[in-house]
């Protein structure tokens, strides 16, 4: 199963900028144009914080965007939900009929494509969703490749922000995903390409794609402690289920790009409070903040 990976475009009504620095939808178009035509994707996936603004003309902009590029194909489109998606205006995105689905089960050329919420209700960071496990009973039922899309990724966070806005509770999960056979877990969030396992290292475990976003890109090393920084580059993951090590990624953007957000450490301390856990110091920045 051939899969075109995008994450995080953040579209907003009017298409307005991002920060008022990025033309999020420009960005759209510039990384699918930059898809070589050697990659024939079997479907299109979308791993989240899809709007920027939850409203409901951001989805209808996406949907149209996105769908387009995935028309030429003749694929589908399957989306899972970000920290910034909310109910009932995501839900716009689930419209088979049309070949785009936002929740359930979906069968594509080579196998299925299953998605996830990881969202946790009124927070930023992420939570196994409640029925994870018959998803995994249902998915290890199904014959071809199985690929799980969910939003924010098992795997340690780049920025102490991220690490605030983490998956909480997959650990335990790693054993059984890795038994349902799953060839690849897709997800977003972190603005930062990376390829990744699923699991302890005690056992099996499974790769983790992890793709750029359309947005910008986090920097993770920098001279600000605390700060969370991201620069105009742009991208997307080109990932093959039968070699998903080989994982390919596109990337726009100058070789020195432009800052386009700068956090500092004390507004990250503040976003962490009201996105985090509420239950953890700091919301759940390193050392509780």
């Amino acid at each position: 199963m051939r899969i075109l990976h995008l994450s995080d475009t953040h579209l907003a009504k009017d298409g307005a900028w991002h920060y008022d620095k990025v033309d999020t939808v420009a960005r759209l178009g510039d990384v699918l144009a930059a898809v070589p035509a050697d990659f024939r994707a079997d479907v299109v996936v979308v791993s989240g914080d899809v709007s920027n603004d939850d409203s409901p003309e951001s989805y209808d902009l996406a949907g149209r965007l996105v769908g387009e590029y995935a028309a030429g194909l003749g694929v589908p489109v399957v989306w899972a939900p970000g920290n910034h998606d909310n109910n009932p205006h995501y839900d716009r995105l689930h419209r088979p009929e049309a070949g785009h689905f936002a929740r359930g089960l979906v069968d594509v050329a080579g196998g299925v494509v299953a998605v996830a919420d990881t969202r946790t209700p009124r927070r930023g960071h992420g939570s196994m969703p409640v029925g994870f496990g018959e998803l995994l009973r249902e998915l290890a039922a199904v014959p071809g490749h199985r690929v799980i899309v969910q939003h924010h990724p098992p795997l340690a966070a780049p920025t102490p922000l991220h690490h605030a806005l983490r998956l909480r509770g997959h650990e335990e999960w790693s054993d059984r995903v890795s038994q349902a056979g799953v060839a690849a877990v897709l997800c977003g969030h972190y603005h930062l390409k990376r390829l990744g396992r699923w699991g302890t290292g005690h056992g099996e475990t499974v790769p983790v794609v992890v793709a750029p976003a359309i947005t910008n890109e986090t920097v993770a090393d920098h001279d600000e402690p605390g700060a969370e920084l991201a620069v105009a580059r742009h991208g997307a993951a080109l990932v093959d289920t039968a070699e998903v090590s080989a994982t390919r990624f596109v990337q726009v953007g100058a070789d020195e790009p432009e800052l386009v957000l700068r956090i500092s450490a004390e507004k990250v301390r503040v976003v962490a409070e009201m996105a985090g856990a509420a239950d953890e110091p700091g919301g759940g920045l390193p050392d509780g903040g």
